[in-house]
């Protein structure tokens, strides 16, 4: 094979691996997909401490939330964004509105509303 045949051949090869390495995932959401794989196995009833647990609870949600709206295919970020909302609004949001039912009638339905 003549050398400018063999260096067309080699560039045209190079170009082929080249498109097809920059039609695939940008680095941008390997990063969003590594981060929901991250979050999705995170294990939010393992914390002991209860008002960490809270105060941190708020962030992990948005934040997940914030990922899931990048990869929105991301089945396990979705079940455990769908889990977490469900447990934060029965451990903290409706718990604070039976606490607060004796003294505030009408802010613990309001809290309810908001947990549901």
């Amino acid at each position: 094979m003549p050398r400018p045949r063999l260096r067309a051949l080699r560039t045209a090869a190079f170009l082929a691996l080249l498109s097809l390495g920059l039609s695939a995932c940008s680095p941008r959401q390997l990063v969003v997909r590594s981060v929901a794989d991250q979050l999705a196995g995170q294990d939010a009833g393992s914390e002991n401490d209860p008002e960490l647990a809270r105060e941190a609870s708020a962030f992990y949600l948005k934040l997940s939330e914030s990922v899931l709206r990048q990869d929105p295919d991301h089945l396990p970020l979705a079940t455990a964004v769908a889990g977490g909302f469900t447990q934060y609004a029965y451990a903290f949001v409706a718990f604070d509105a039976d606490r607060l039912e004796a003294r505030d009638s009408r802010g613990a339905q309001a809290l309810r509303e908001r947990a549901a």
